[in-house]
């Protein structure tokens, strides 16, 4: 598990205690927990699991972050620009979906290298049957 400290150290942009206050710190780390839960052993080591729930709590503080300043703009990547007759498209799903949190993950680099160390976990796996008719 990691404590605000911990959060600093490895993202040093969060060290102004104003700004980045224990309390609302130590909140974003229960959320982040709240969704990958607490056992360690899943992420192969308690290493990769303390980077992924940095990641992961950085991600949420910089929503709320976002939020709290009246940010309410979508965060999904922009997937088209128009300049002339101003367009913009975002890649973002009308619903909440599981691509839907995989594109808002997305939007931030911290999500991003929680996505990464993610997916270099937990590898899909692929089972060959062996069969003896050829099938």
């Amino acid at each position: 598990m990691i404590e605000p400290v911990d959060l600093r150290l490895r993202y040093p942009e969060f060290e102004d205690t104003t700004e980045y206050s224990d309390v609302r710190i130590t909140l974003f780390i229960e959320d982040a927990i709240d969704d990958i839960g607490t056992d360690e052993t899943h992420w192969l080591s308690t290493y990769r699991y303390n980077r992924a729930l940095s990641a992961l709590s950085a991600h949420y503080l910089v929503m709320g972050t976002a939020s709290e300043y009246g940010d309410s703009s979508s965060k999904y990547p922009v997937i088209q620009k128009t300049a002339g007759g101003v367009s913009v498209s975002f890649s973002g799903l009308a619903g909440a979906s599981r691509s839907d949190f995989i594109k808002r993950l997305s939007s931030t680099t911290y999500g991003q290298e929680f996505l990464a160390l993610r997916d270099r976990t937990f590898v899909g796996s692929l089972v060959v049957l062996q069969s003896g008719d050829g099938v």
